[in-house]
């Protein structure tokens, strides 16, 4: 049995809106406060009636919302269209679990990036082991603005997300941020995709995250 308990009689199972002790009430006394009540309800609710959380329509609410359905699989295809050729460079490039990375040449960095990623080297070391991976965060949004998705174990101990390498140059946006490190041991990339589920794969995972809830 349900623990909500009635604000008007007492009972459990159902709440006030539902009562058949109030409904009745209201019926055998159509001019009492109570029928008053429930009409100056009802005429707030026609002159305000509910909107939807996402569009703000009415008619219906966020669940039903058509709109959001809509955003929610433009979403999921951009997704599972970046994943699929992110699995395809990995098999291409040797990346995935176990895969050796080092911080690239600095000549390829801005006088500002060197000095940053000469402190990064002194307190992590030149090189470090692919360790996992920011499942959810690995979808387009890296197109636009990457992060640290790949975790990496260095020599000294610490684990730090780092951003793709740069083999993966064209599946980042790399006017926002430069990959630091490039593969400098490769593993089987084929294997990777096993690794995730089907949910990850489809895209269906992070999809929610891309609409404005």
């Amino acid at each position: 049995m349900s623990s909500n308990r009635c604000g008007f009689c007492g009972d459990r199972g159902h709440n006030r809106r539902n009562c058949p002790s109030l409904k009745k009430k209201i019926r055998e006394e159509p001019n009492g406060y109570y029928a008053r009540e429930a009409k100056i309800k009802e005429n707030e609710s026609r002159n305000n009636p509910r909107r939807c959380g996402y569009c703000r329509e009415t008619g219906h609410n966020k669940k039903t919302c058509s709109k959001r359905n809509e955003d929610l699989n433009t979403a999921t295809e951009k997704i599972y269209e970046w994943r699929k050729r992110f699995l395809v460079r990995c098999d291409e490039v040797g990346f995935g679990y176990g895969a050796l990375l080092k911080f690239r040449d600095l000549s390829d960095f801005s006088e500002w990036e060197q000095h940053r990623i000469k402190r990064s080297q002194a307190d992590l070391g030149h090189y470090g082991v692919v360790i996992g991976f920011a499942e959810r965060r690995l979808d387009h949004r890296q197109l636009s603005k990457p992060g640290g998705v790949v975790r990496v174990r260095f020599p000294s101990g610490t684990t730090r997300g780092v951003s793709l390498p740069s083999e993966f140059a064209d599946l980042i946006d790399t006017n926002y941020h430069t990959p630091e490190m490039e593969i400098a041991g490769k593993v089987d990339g084929s294997k990777l995709s096993n690794s995730f589920d089907h949910q990850w794969h489809n895209g269906t995972d992070s999809s929610s995250d891309h609409v404005r809830d």
